[in-house]
């Protein structure tokens, strides 16, 4: 309850402060193309940003920092660690996106080139295994339990780069991206690993397969070191997508509305490589987790497969999902920003959020409360703006659950970076 209040209190206080409120700039033009045309320099601009965030639901930063700091001697309780998780999985999620764009205002007619790297990575280990280390294989009633079940993983890394073209009439701006995206890993929907965790006094017989296809246009012995050449050689294995915006804003620098549908896939991308990681491990103990810690012998763990991962030539068309988005500013007070972004894959994810910038005296701030990837966001960052030269910084804290973003968790970082005239 106390930190539910906290987090509605320091809500409230900076919203209270807000003047003039123009959340959505160039930057966001992932969300909407159009937005583009929405920046400080007039005519020239050149930008650069990275936005991360890392999540997972096990430790505070805060709290493991204060341990470390304190006591010499680090001590993980496994006890405490599964009291933490309250029956969840341990999940741990890094999303990054760094994009780059270099615009040119001609009247009507606005220009431009971008790129985009992004990242997406999930990985999964089971409450069961916090439980069986912390309590071991016996329930309250002295019943003997066994372990099992399936946990998918996640990792994406694409590169996008492509050319920006807008019309600009009155208030109403009209912006394509055409764009060439090379994805450069994408793991199967089914990638997963599966155990069991069979039990006998005072025996535990664990079983563990893995089975994660992860798939690239680039030879693995490439993918330590992607260059500019190499991205090149193989830009005809890219998909082309077409993203495309609509903005009105009744000031230049000022939009209230838009829409955008985002990926329509004209040519799918080309995946030449499977990559298979396909183990399985077995292990047997009398004292697990005196096992796990102390063992310096393999004895007791039997592999198959002689290959830790397996390599296949492949011809596979791999396409993007289809996205579509919307934005209006709200005035009242201030002028609040909700939007909406659905993302047409297996299913249908949504991200939504609320987003505002305003003024402290005389320095510019940005708050933003978003839900993307089924994990919520709270960042405030502060915009010095010289014209010239203009530079963003912001900090956060992300959760699953809204209100335990004070836990620390989970942190996110953001800076954008701008020059031009």
């Amino acid at each position: 309850m106390t930190k539910k209040l906290i987090l509605f209190v320091l809500s409230i206080i900076i919203l209270s402060s807000m003047l003039f409120s123009y959340p959505f700039r160039a930057w966001n033009h992932n969300l909407n193309p159009a937005l583009f045309d929405y920046r400080s320099r007039f005519f020239l601009e050149l930008g650069l940003s990275t936005d991360l965030v890392l999540n997972q639901n096990l430790f505070s930063f805060w709290n493991e920092f204060e341990k470390i700091r304190e006591d010499s001697v680090y001590v993980i309780n496994i006890p405490e660690l599964h009291t933490k998780l309250d029956g969840n999985d341990f999940n741990l999620s890094l999303f990054n996106q760094t994009p780059a764009h270099l615009l040119l205002d001609l009247g009507i007619i606005r220009l431009g080139v971008y790129g985009n790297v992004d990242i997406d990575a999930k990985f999964s280990v089971p409450n069961d295994l916090f439980s069986l280390l912390a309590y071991g294989n016996v329930d309250g009633e002295g019943n003997v339990i066994d372990f099992e079940g399936t946990k998918n993983q996640k990792l994406n890394v694409d590169f996008e780069a492509g050319v920006y073209g807008s019309l600009r009439f009155n208030k109403i701006s009209l912006g394509v991206k055409y764009g060439l995206k090379l994805p450069i890993l994408v793991s199967d929907k089914d990638a997963s690993y599966s155990y069991e965790l069979l039990t006998s006094d005072p025996e535990v017989n664990a079983k563990v397969e893995v089975n994660i296809p992860v798939y690239s246009t680039f030879h693995i012995d490439d993918l330590e070191y992607i260059d500019q050449e190499m991205i090149l050689e193989q830009i005809d294995l890219a998909a082309h997508l077409l993203h495309v915006g609509f903005v009105y804003g009744e000031k230049r620098n000022t939009p209230n509305w838009g829409f955008a549908v985002n990926n329509i896939n004209l040519r799918p991308a080309l995946l030449l490589w499977e990559y298979v990681i396909n183990k399985e491990f077995e292990f047997t103990s009398d004292n697990l987790l005196d096992d796990l810690i102390n063992s310096e012998e393999e004895e007791n763990v039997q592999e198959f497969d002689e290959d830790f991962y397996n390599i296949n030539p492949i011809s596979k068309e791999y396409n993007y999902p289809l996205k579509a988005s919307a934005f209006i500013t709200i005035p009242f007070l201030l002028n609040w920003t909700p939007y909406v972004e659905a993302i047409f894959s297996e299913n249908i994810d949504i991200n939504y959020g609320v987003v505002a910038e305003g003024r402290l005296i005389f320095l510019p701030f940005y708050l933003g409360v978003e839900n993307k990837n089924d994990i919520w966001h709270s960042s405030l960052g502060f915009r010095l703006n010289l014209h010239l030269a203009e530079i963003y910084a912001g900090i956060g804290l992300s959760n699953e659950n809204f209100f335990n973003q004070l836990d620390v968790n989970g942190l996110s970082l953001k800076i954008n970076l701008a020059a031009g005239f």
